[in-house]
């Protein structure tokens, strides 16, 4: 594999997460170095295929802030003008017009201010999305309301990622891999671990797909049949 072409913009931002929602349309979100440990948010937009990349929102930590998590970790667009990025103490922003313009919405986990990190959103459609990181939130009605959910994995949840309404897979902390058909009133657990914590996932159908993380590993579904290891059924429980 040969890199062909490299855009290298500041040594002070560091991208955690990049989508297209077209040939010519992208961004990357991460975070912006202000202080040693001290980050904020930023999210950069390519308008032709990556060619170049312009600043479109930065939000600085508070001033006088000597430790932030402050940053973005994962973007996902339904098209090129409706997208949602996720990040740290709780931050969940959401654009209307390709991302001129940026709101946040709000999480409620248990205690206010909401300080859970997140990592990662999935939306299946213009109406159902996940988010989740250190807790995990489910919105139904295309954001406007996003009630906890009460899960049963070990440690934090690393990825997510829906085909449709109703199939969904988790990867955690712990090295598990979870997955629902029916839109998360049911967990299943796939049958074994990998011993170190998966950070990503990826698949192409309900039989084939990739799960990666720490300790150089790297796990392929590919079955006709789950292998499950235990069966969860969970309500759906508000905060």
């Amino acid at each position: 594999m040969c890199i062909r072409d490299r855009a290298y913009l500041n040594t002070h931002y560091t991208f955690h997460d990049v989508f297209f929602a077209n040939a010519n349309d992208g961004w990357a979100v991460g975070s912006r170095s202000h202080l040693p440990n001290v980050w904020g948010q930023v999210i950069f937009h390519t308008t032709n295929g990556g060619q170049t990349w312009a600043s479109q929102y930065e939000l600085a930590p508070p001033a006088g802030t000597t430790f932030s998590t402050l940053r973005l970790d994962s973007v996902q667009f339904l098209d090129a003008l409706h997208g949602w990025a996720v990040g740290g103490l709780s931050q969940v922003i959401k654009t209307d017009d390709g991302g001129e313009h940026w709101t946040r919405a709000a999480l409620s986990c248990g205690v206010y201010p909401c300080r859970a990190n997140m990592f990662a959103v999935a939306f299946a459609d213009d109406q159902h999305g996940w988010i989740v990181g250190e807790g995990a939130f489910r919105t139904s009605d295309g954001g406007a309301h996003w009630p906890h959910q009460d899960m049963p994995m070990r440690g934090w949840i690393q990825d997510v990622q829906f085909l449709d309404e109703g199939d969904g897979w988790l990867a955690t902390t712990w090295g598990e891999m979870w997955f629902t058909v029916n839109g998360g009133e049911r967990w299943r657990k796939l049958t074994g671990e990998s011993g170190f914590a998966l950070r990503g996932l990826h698949l192409l159908d309900r039989q084939h797909g990739w799960f990666v993380g720490d300790g150089g590993t790297i796990l392929k579904l590919a079955t006709e049949r789950w292998p499950v290891q235990e069966e969860v059924l969970l309500p759906f429980l508000k905060r």
